[in-house]
């Protein structure tokens, strides 16, 4: 049986195609093999995300982390789950071809429990024994008004696996950055984190959970690679999250080589996209210059394709010019900046955007630049 993780579910939901060209390139799912193949996955070190993880495993100073993958992962997870451990980091499970790991499986008392929840989770799961656990999600973005719809979804298909596996989930957290939090010294994880409550949310979303993972199931197990629309999904606007298939991947290879396929377009939405593929039209080329689909934005740039030449706004330049008095020093200042979820500095916020470096110049009256 073909084996459907959290990754590959996220995969498939954005491109059925990106899932059925893993398994050809990786069947072992191997996750070295994985790292190699998807960069951004490396770069989130970068991103902070390893760095929130390790603050919220401070949270549970009790815990202890499985540091095997696979069926030994499955086998530790258990050892610990048999010699109750109060707290699991990475605990993995997998039942019914699906496999998920959660960033921290932290045990319950039976109080703890709501009867609501117990009821609610009878209606999706079998009845399972022994102790309760939360499965606590961290993710390193903020806490925001309300949960991502993409964290529900991780969450939920951890709390099918694990269910379905034998455990017994009694509450799921999603764990986030405090956007309002200070730095003053060592950085506490009380204050720097916020724990919420998603339960509820995770419940409601278990139906769509698994239609999508029958879905996917169903892709791994065509014995082809399915096709689908382009969309942002590739990244191929950057090496750092390009998908590593796209080389050989049919739906590019089924692009027309002589024109631009429309998804070139800047901030194109997927509706749109699918609007065009429904007229019919698959190229930049093919687009009417006054179609009222396009945005601002868009325009001159249909406009030129259809002229083959640049489109300047000579007009515009030549209004901001006039505004500016030659008869006076001229000043340009040019910055780069840098955010973190973590902060650095004493003062300073998660995400505060911070100038790391600047230029600047003077363009004297006598045309002479310092």
């Amino acid at each position: 049986m073909k084996v459907l993780s959290k990754t590959g579910l996220i995969r498939h939901t954005q491109c059925p195609t990106r899932l059925s060209l893993d398994q050809s390139s990786n069947p072992a799912e191997n996750r070295s093999v994985d790292e190699d193949q998807h960069s951004k996955v490396l770069s989130h070190y970068r991103q902070d995300g390893y760095r929130v993880e390790d603050y919220a495993e401070m949270l549970f100073p009790e815990a202890l982390k499985s540091q095997l993958f696979g069926v030994e992962g499955l086998k530790e997870t258990k050892e610990l789950v048999i010699a109750k451990t109060p707290a699991i980091v990475q605990a993995s499970a997998q039942a019914f071809g699906n496999y998920a790991r959660t960033d921290i499986l932290s045990r319950m008392r039976n109080n703890q429990v709501s009867s609501e929840t117990r009821e609610q989770l009878k209606e999706f799961f079998r009845s399972t024994y022994g102790a309760f656990y939360a499965i606590n999600e961290v993710k390193s973005s903020s806490t925001g008004k309300s949960p991502k719809k993409q964290h529900i979804q991780d969450i939920a298909f951890q709390l099918k696996v694990f269910m379905e596996s034998g455990y017994k989930i009694g509450q799921t957290n999603l764990i986030t950055v405090n956007q309002d939090f200070i730095r003053n010294g060592e950085i506490n994880p009380q204050d720097f984190l916020v724990v919420t409550d998603v339960t509820q949310e995770v419940i409601a979303m278990l139906p769509e959970i698994n239609i999508a993972t029958q879905s996917a199931h169903s892709t791994l197990n065509l014995g082809y690679t399915p096709l689908t629309t382009i969309h942002n999904q590739c990244g191929y606007k950057d090496p750092e999250t390009a998908c590593p298939h796209i080389a050989n991947c049919p739906n590019w290879n089924a692009l027309p080589q002589d024109r631009d396929p429309i998804f070139y377009l800047p901030r194109i939405s997927r509706k749109k996209l699918d609007s065009y593929h429904l007229d019919e039209i698959d190229s930049i080329e093919g687009i009417d210059q006054h179609d009222l689909r396009l945005t601002k934005m868009q325009k001159p740039i249909v406009e030129s394709y259809i002229r083959k030449e640049p489109v300047i706004n000579i007009e515009g330049i030549h209004s901001f010019l006039e505004q500016i008095d030659n008869s006076k020093a001229i000043s340009a200042i040019d910055f780069e900046t840098y955010s973190s979820a973590v902060p650095e500095q004493d003062g300073h916020s998660p995400f505060q955007v911070i100038p790391i470096q600047f230029s600047s110049g003077i363009i004297l009256p006598s045309g002479n630049i310092n």
